[in-house]
Order: structure tokens, then C-alpha cells, then sequence
């Protein structure tokens, strides 16, 4: 069964939680396009945001360990957050996951490498340790207090940094943060248009959308948005229909590109399955949209290899 949306107080707790450990991450630009930098949070990527909401929740019901599945961020947030609250955690990751994703979660939790490539066959395999073994299994997307944290905290900060935002444009793999960012804007009288990018070669959710049925997995492929491959969670593909939410998929070529100009507008590595979201405005598939405009930069947790890769695309 799919976990229910959260509602506002679940989301005003989140972001309790939240401003106790790390400040909002900067909405940088002033014009017609934003970048929100996710980047700058403690482990480089959004995905503390619902890891940390979650497990403090977890841990006011009793709860002293957690198993999750991850292809990165995930795991890396579940790991810091442990540390944080003193809790155990214990993450599953494909035989493929990046090594600097990797390290981060070494350093908070006991990291299980997976001889499957991709996310959809981690997940089973986490979910069938954490029933033998009593202890509780966190989803990266399919969990309402991590839909909270991941974004419902960054819909509330948006709303304080640029209340006449027209359009969010969002990275989506299980869709558990743009389902968040749907829930923090529900009571909003004139909400934004949202926008969901992923690459061609892992498009579940752009499937999902189209055909009206959740493609619950999708088959593994090699990609720079690795962070974004698996499977779409079913609440995400709900909530998005009801916001009429517009799927748009990237090339893989588009997205090294990306990632590229990110680099050297901020000066700092960005992963790919931020850098979708720069990818769809390249070629002008955002352009009829209403502005100010804001991109979600999810991540800069990218290997050096990768990002030298990206850069002679």
C-alpha cells in the first residue's frame, strides 16, 4: 500500500526537525530563472531532508535502527542522520552505486553492496533483510514522513524565498520529493506549475504518467542520472496527476552538457540527476512556461571520472 500524502502538520514537523540540524539551502539568481542548491547541504544532496524528518520520527515511536536501499543520496542521508541521533542504519546499495556516494554513507552506517546493478532489485533485496530481521525498512520515495522532509521542507522554503514563484522544475525518479512539493503547496490559492525531468534512458515515471499506471520498476540502464533509475513510487504518480504536473525526459548527451555549465556556473560538481533539470532548459522545452522559475539542483555528489566525462561531452 502506498503511503498517504503528508498534510501540514506533518510537513511543519519535518521542517522542525529540519532547521534544527542545517539552514535552507540559497535559491541563487534573481530573474526569470532560479537554481534552488541542494548542493550545499550537510551530505551534498536534498536527500538529508526526509532521511533526517524520517528517522527522527522513527525514533520518537521507539525505533533505534533502520534498513534502507539506495542508489546514493539516499543512504548517504540515512547515514548522516544516524550519526546525528545516535540511531543504527544499515544500507543496501547496487554493486554500481558511485564510490563518492558511497564513502558518505561508510562513514554513518553499515553499507550491504548488492551483486545486481540498479535500484528496483536493491530495494527487494533490503526489504526482504529488514523483514527476516525485525527491523524497520526506509523508502527513499514511498514514506510519507521522508515525502515531508525531502519536499515539503524545500516547498516551504521556497515559498519564503520567492513567493512568486510560477514554476518548479524538479528532478523525479520514485517521485517522493515532488510529491512533498505538491503536498507543501496544497493549500496555496494560486500553486505553481510543476515540471518533472528525468533521462530517456530511465523514464518510468514519464511512463507512468502517460499510460495512468505506476510503473513500480523499470529495467536497469546506464546512466549519468544513476540517482534517478528504478521504478516510480505509486503516491507521486497520484499527486502529480491530480496537479497536472508535466513529465519531460533528457538525453543523456544533454545531460553531460549540463552538468558541465553547472560546473562552471557555480563552481562546484553537480551530479546528474540534478543536472536533468538544466538539461530540459537548454533546448527550450521550458520556455512556455510561466516564470520566476525555479530548477532544483538536487545534488553535486558526482566521482571526478564522471564529471571530467560530462565536461569532454
Amino acid at each position: 500500500m502506498a503511503a498517504p500524502l503528508p498534510n501540514a502538520e506533518i510537513i511543519d514537523r519535518a521542517l522542525d526537525v529540519v532547521r534544527g540540524h542545517f539552514a535552507p539551502s540559497p535559491l541563487a539568481g534573481s530573474g526569470e530563472v532560479r537554481w534552488k542548491l541542494e548542493q550545499r547541504l550537510p551530505t551534498g544532496a536534498f536527500k538529508v531532508r526526509g532521511a533526517l524528518a524520517a528517522m527522527c520520527a522513527a525514533r520518537e515511536r521507539g525505533v533505534d535502527a533502520v534498513i534502507a536501499a539506495s542508489a546514493g543520496n539516499h543512504g548517504a542521508g540515512v547515514a548522516w542522520a544516524a550519526q546525528q541521533l545516535g540511531m543504527r542504519a544499515t544500507i543496501f546499495v547496487p554493486r554500481d552505486c558511485p564510490a563518492i556516494k558511497r564513502r558518505k554513507m561508510e562513514a554513518g552506517a553499515e553499507v550491504v553492496v548488492c551483486a545486481v546493478d540498479g535500484y528496483d532489485d536493491t530495494e527487494r533485496i533490503a526489504r526482504e533483510t529488514a523483514i527476516a530481521r525485525g527491523i524497520p525498512f526506509l523508502s527513499p520515495f514511498d514514506d510519507t514522513d521522508v515525502m515531508a522532509g525531502n519536499g515539503g521542507t524545500m516547498g516551504r522554503e521556497l515559498q519564503v524565498q520567492c513567493p512568486e514563484l510560477r514554476t518548479i522544475v524538479v528532478p523525479v525518479g520514485g517521485a517522493g520529493l515532488l510529491a512533498g512539493l505538491i503536498a507543501s503547496y496544497a493549500a496555496s490559492t494560486a500553486p505553481p506549475r510543476f515540471v518533472a525531468v528525468q533521462s530517456e534512458v530511465s523514464s518510468a515515471f514519464a511512463h507512468s504518467l502517460a499510460s495512468g499506471e505506476p510503473q513500480l520498476v523499470w529495467p536497469p540502464a546506464a546512466s549519468l542520472a544513476e540517482g534517478l533509475e528504478g521504478g516510480t513510487g505509486v503516491t507521486g504518480v497520484e499527486a502529480s496527476r491530480s496537479a497536472n504536473v508535466q513529465a519531460v525526459v533528457v538525453p543523456e548527451r544533454a545531460i553531460a552538457r549540463a552538468m558541465h555549465r553547472l560546473h562552471h556556473q557555480f563552481g562546484e560538481p553537480i551530479e546528474g540527476s540534478a543536472a536533468v533539470v538544466e538539461a530540459a532548459r537548454a533546448p527550450g522545452l521550458l520556455t512556455h512556461l510561466p516564470t520566476p522559475m525555479a530548477l532544483v539542483v538536487t545534488g553535486g555528489n558526482v566521482d571526478p571520472s564522471v564529471l571530467a566525462a560530462g565536461a569532454a561531452a
